[in-house]
C-alpha cells in the first residue's frame, strides 16, 4: 500500500459490490497476493495494474480466466491512523 502513500497501518474500505473504471484503485488478488493498484483495462481482455512508479504488471486475460486475478472491489476511503 506504501506505493499509494497510504501507510500499512492505514483501514482501507473496500467496496466489493461495485463497479470499476479506468485507473481506478482497487484490491486485487493476483498470484495469491493482495496489492492495491490502479487498473487499466486492455483491449485484449487483459489489465495493466499501476502504481506510483508506473505499470507494476500487465495482467493477461488468461490469468482472470484461470483464477490467479481478480478484483476485489473499488477504493472508497484511507483512514490514516495517527500514532502518538
Amino acid at each position: 500500500m506504501e506505493n499509494f502513500k497510504i501507510p500499512g497501518s492505514a483501514e482501507v474500505t473496500i467496496n466489493p459490490m461495485g463497479g470499476h473504471h479506468d485507473f481506478d484503485a482497487v484490491l486485487v488478488q493476483y498470484n495469491n497476493a493482495l496489492e492495491l493498484k490502479r487498473i487499466s483495462f486492455k483491449t485484449d481482455g487483459g489489465f495493466d495494474l499501476i502504481d506510483l512508479r508506473g505499470i507494476a504488471a500487465s495482467v493477461p486475460k488468461d490469468d482472470l480466466d484461470n483464477g490467479l486475478f481478480r478484483v476485489i472491489g473499488k477504493v472508497l476511503l484511507a483512514i490514516l491512523h495517527h500514532q502518538s
